[in-house]
């Protein structure tokens, strides 16, 4: 946008397709037990292990965030610590310190050892703090072989069709290349891992900090899909 007197870009909205945009603390260790509740029913998952998720998140202060996040926003989030590392405000102010932390429990969580409530809190307390998200998301392939997190309803013959190439696929659909005034001589595909390698480095500042907020004071439409 800085440069749009001198580009022949006239930018009027994005789309954001399952985007990496925010604190991906807040995007993960934060929201993955209320995740596992909405999906409690079609899981089965058992109580007790719910009731252990519970717990780390009291521990780890995420059960009163949760309270915070309404929309419209009321004001800023502020997440105490560095749930495994990926906090971006504590990786900048100190990207080494979480390297040289004496490990009180697992780092990974071991298949073997997330089936039980109590192997479960314990294994969520890695050397990088409360790792709700890796907990989880070793635990669900274990009574789900075919887990997929967009898609709770996904069987193993169909796993394959929850993917990026049918986004793909429809943005480049003639009436819709057309709708969106795509050049025609252009075949539009998904950014490469580089852009996700690059904002998911530390001391990067995710875009929903300053660069979306700017975008929208501009006029510029934002839109967001996964």
């Amino acid at each position: 946008m800085s440069n749009r007197n001198i580009l022949n870009i006239n930018l009027k909205a994005i789309a954001l397709g399952d985007p990496t945009i925010g604190n991906n603390a807040a995007m993960t260790d934060l929201v993955t037990t209320t995740y596992l509740h909405q999906i409690s029913t079609y899981y089965k998952i058992p109580k007790p292990i719910l009731s252990a998720f519970d717990a780390a998140d009291r521990r780890c202060g995420f059960d009163k965030l949760m309270h915070q996040l309404t929309y419209p926003p009321t004001g800023k989030l502020t997440i105490n610590g560095n749930p495994e590392g990926l906090n971006f405000l504590k990786q900048r102010k100190e990207p080494l310190k979480r390297k040289r932390q004496t490990p009180p429990c697992l780092e990974t969580p071991s298949p073997k050892n997330t089936t039980t409530p109590s192997s479960l809190y314990n294994n969520i307390c890695t050397p990088i703090g409360c790792a709700t998200y890796t907990a989880a998301l070793t635990y669900l392939p274990t009574i789900h072989p075919c887990f997929n997190p967009y898609n709770i309803h996904a069987t193993c013959n169909k796993k394959d069709d929850y993917s990026s190439s049918a986004a793909t696929t429809w943005l480049n659909h003639p009436s819709v290349r057309a709708a969106i005034h795509a050049p025609p001589q252009k075949y539009i595909q998904e950014c490469n891992e580089t852009v996700f390698e690059t904002l998911s480095r530390e001391n990067v500042e995710p875009p929903a900090y300053r660069v979306l907020p700017e975008l929208l004071a501009m006029g510029v439409k934002v839109h967001l899909w996964s």
